[in-house]
């Protein structure tokens, strides 16, 4: 009888329990056809890079800059006897920078075979440090300590282990002070980002000379890293942003010293020109240039890619800035068009390629 008893108090409290907490019956309202609601549709998420490299495209074409002129006065204004002897001087710490396109040329041949590069490497003990430290990054999240070169080189592939090369020819030892470490830092960033930005641009150009317009592009900034010892903590916390900030406060900008630097080294002249003009898509009319097209449109590619590579914060995501952008000098729309720059910039793979090229070149950094 107990049992009988509890076994019903139970029942009773359950469905007492399941009628104050049941869910509200509601009555579902009738429609007829004309008045019956739209279906609720999720809101699609829409990819926030793909957004932003969007609007960043949009700008470069839109012609909002009309100081550029004042950056373009400053790069043609003549040096003073002073700030060419003292960019001469410093010229002189990047000697083995004449070496660049011979340490390069094994990258930008189509036969060229990892192990080969893997050899190349190997063969040079500060080199393969370099590239056994980047492997071995927190970043790559190695399941354990990669002590091959040939794994290293593997992992890292052809274009980081091309900018090793390259960063391993600067002179480190000009950047004693915390000061300056931090700007060659900032500075190197950006030059290895916008060749990362070009070389994945060239991938859906296979015509243009993609080993050239990639070493332009890293190099095209070299001419900063000129100047940095000549900035000081105080008038200079941060690298001055333009050529004519950087005329106030070295008398000289990045272009000058570039032009310098190459009086010691002798670059390849399409690859010097490169350099020396990487800003001149926004100031110059396309007719100004006495190139063969292919020129012309590797300078538009590196152009937008060093404008792009100003919108990548430290993080790797994408910012739109627009006081940070120059744009497109109109003339220079059918050079490189919008049409065919978002197509190849939009693609998913395009963002891949670069997220991992910026993650390398952290990893060799830290």
């Amino acid at each position: 009888m107990g049992i009988f008893l509890l076994t019903t108090g139970t029942l009773v409290a359950g469905l007492l329990f399941w009628w104050i907490f049941r869910p509200a019956m509601r009555t579902r309202p009738s429609f007829s056809s004309e008045e019956a609601p739209f279906p609720q549709i999720a809101p699609t998420s829409v990819d926030p890079a793909h957004e932003t490299l969007a609007r960043i495209i949009h700008h470069l074409y839109s012609g909002k800059r009309p100081a550029a002129h004042l950056d373009r006065d400053a790069t043609h204004e003549p040096l003073s006897t002073t700030a060419h002897t003292a960019i001469q001087h410093l010229a002189q710490h990047f000697q083995r920078l004449s070496g660049l396109q011979t340490s390069l040329a094994p990258f930008h041949d189509p036969n060229v075979r990892m192990q080969d590069i893997a050899g190349m490497v190997a063969h040079d003990p500060a080199l393969s440090a370099r590239v056994l430290h980047t492997a071995n990054s927190p970043l790559f999240r190695t399941i354990s300590t990669i002590k091959s070169v040939h794994t290293a080189v593997t992992i890292l592939g052809l274009a980081n282990i091309k900018n090793l090369v390259a960063y391993g020819l600067l002179p480190q030892d000009l950047y004693r002070s915390e000061h300056h470490q931090r700007l060659f830092q900032s500075v190197w960033k950006h030059m290895a980002t916008t060749a990362a930005i070009t070389a994945a641009i060239a991938k859906a150009l296979p015509r243009l000379d993609g080993g050239m317009l990639s070493t332009a592009a890293l190099m095209h900034d070299i001419g900063k890293l000129l100047l940095i010892p000549l900035c000081q903590a105080k008038t200079a916390p941060d690298y001055p942003r333009t050529p004519s900030e950087e005329a106030q406060i070295f008398a000289a900008t990045h272009i000058h010293a570039a032009k310098i630097l190459n009086e010691n080294i002798q670059l390849d002249s399409d690859l010097i020109n490169l350099i020396l003009f990487h800003h001149h898509p926004g100031w110059a009319h396309a007719s100004e240039f006495k190139w063969k097209e292919e020129l012309i449109q590797c300078l538009s590619i590196i152009f937008a890619a060093n404008q792009m590579a100003h919108c990548i914060q430290r993080n790797g995501t994408w910012n739109y800035t627009a006081e940070k952008l120059e744009t497109f000098h109109d003339s220079c729309h059918t050079v490189l068009p919008q049409e065919q720059l978002s197509r190849i910039v939009l693609e998913p793979t395009f963002q891949r390629h670069v997220t991992s090229h910026i993650q390398a070149m952290l990893a060799g950094l830290y």
